[in-house]
């Protein structure tokens, strides 16, 4: 995975979720099902899963994730949500909610 993979899932998807996470990071194993999980109700979203690396560095640095976990949503482009460190399912949940139903359901 590089930076021009994810560059064009961001351009060519209305809503994309990058999940940052670290092989030593515990919060980050106990938070990626959950996520998943909420995924599953949002079929039409791209999810991508970036796990640090030495090759993931410039991926890490483009993104200016610092911290794991780090989580963000693009949405049509732009960088709509950041949580980092602390993640609150509910609030991203709840935001992921909105924009599926604006974008996908209100047509």
């Amino acid at each position: 995975m590089d930076i021009n993979f994810i560059d064009n899932e961001i351009k060519t998807n209305r809503i994309v979720v990058l999940y940052f996470s670290s092989k030593n990071c515990g919060v980050c194993k106990v938070i990626r099902p959950k996520l998943v999980e909420v995924l599953k109700k949002y079929p039409n979203l791209k999810y991508i899963n970036i796990e640090e690396h030495n090759e993931n560095i410039s991926i890490l640095a483009n993104y200016s994730v610092f911290t794991f976990p780090a989580l963000l949503v693009f949405t049509e482009g732009s960088e709509g949500l950041r949580q980092a460190r602390f993640i609150d399912l509910f609030e991203f949940e709840e935001y992921i909610s909105r924009l599926y139903n604006i974008l996908y359901k209100e047509k």
